[in-house]
């Protein structure tokens, strides 16, 4: 093992070391409510003419590029580099940032040109997506052969913010994993408050959510089947403001009514998909007549920070 790859693990293992500093101090620390998640299933392409971050042999490596658009990230606001590591881990600017692990295990390239990581923006403002594409990456554990594969992906959603780990075709015996059942899978801004952070847990296909006592977080238990997506949704805490605050606004006769005491910045309407309908500096110039029957994400920026409310209509 390198000094590179020494100087990885050992910040890796710092990380998790630290949250678990925080969260032994704070034993009964409230659950976090800053994301809804929801598991669905649908089919895996592969990213194609994507810009290319490693495509030889790697056994360690950790590379920055620039975020192509600002989007949220638990309280901070994230607008200027990832950082992506072989651990399927993605970081921000530094460890007070906090991380995605969206397949959380020791991943190796299986050989030149065979397990390509890149990156690819699709759609136009307001409405792109930053795809981060692990494709056909080995285990470190399967080493020398390296017959398993894993191909997954990580969405990131302009103005909604909404984050998707979505996988793909898969090759993986349990003994890959290292003695672990499975990868981990979760994102935590574990530094600014120590119950920032979601862990998914058990049974890949339906798994359970852990958002206290991180100290006993545990894998997976098994590889995500191809077309499995998890999605984490920004709620109404997402920024810090109270929950109380999303009570102040009020949808009547296709209007949308904010209580004088929020200053607002700019407000946007979404649907489901993280596509953008309307967007406006003013709740009055917001006019949800004609917009089909469904569910949306009113988004409001404030001096306070900001607040979203589900609309259903």
């Amino acid at each position: 093992m390198n000094f590179t790859r020494l100087h990885h693990k050992k910040r890796f293992f710092l990380q998790r070391l630290l949250i678990l500093g925080f969260l032994l101090w704070l034993p009964f620390a409230s659950q976090s409510q800053y994301y809804s998640f929801a598991k669905s299933t649908g089919t895996y392409s592969e990213i194609t003419g994507g810009t290319s971050l490693l495509n030889g042999n790697w056994d360690d490596f950790s590379k920055l590029f620039k975020t192509p658009f600002s989007f949220k990230f638990f309280f901070q606001n994230i607008n200027d580099s990832i950082e992506v590591t072989d651990w399927g881990g993605l970081y921000f600017n530094s460890i007070n940032n906090g991380y995605f692990d969206v397949f959380g295990t020791d991943l190796n390239s299986r050989g030149n040109n065979k397990s390509e990581v890149s990156y690819k923006t699709e759609g136009g403002t307001p409405n792109r997506i930053l795809k981060i594409q692990f494709h056909n990456a080995g285990f470190m554990a399967d080493a020398p052969a390296f017959n398993d594969s894993m191909n997954f992906q990580l969405w990131i959603y302009e103005t909604s913010s909404i984050l998707e780990f979505r996988y793909g075709p898969n090759q993986v015996k349990s003994t890959s994993y290292n003695g672990e059942m499975g990868p981990y899978v979760q994102i935590a801004d574990p530094l600014t408050i120590s119950t920032n952070f979601i862990v998914l847990e058990g049974n890949p296909s339906n798994p359970t959510l852990r958002t206290a006592n991180m100290s006993f977080a545990t894998t997976l238990t098994g590889t995500p089947p191809n077309g499995t997506i998890y999605r984490f949704t920004p709620s109404a805490w997402h920024t810090g403001i109270e929950a109380t605050k999303e009570t102040e606004i009020i949808v009547k006769q296709n209007k949308i009514h904010v209580s004088p005491n929020i200053e607002i910045q700019s407000i946007h309407i979404t649907n489901m998909k993280g596509q953008l309908l309307q967007s406006a500096s003013r709740v009055d110039d917001i006019d949800l007549y004609g917009i089909t029957p469904g569910l949306y994400i009113i988004t409001i920026n404030s001096t306070e920070g900001m607040i979203s409310k589900k609309l259903i209509r």
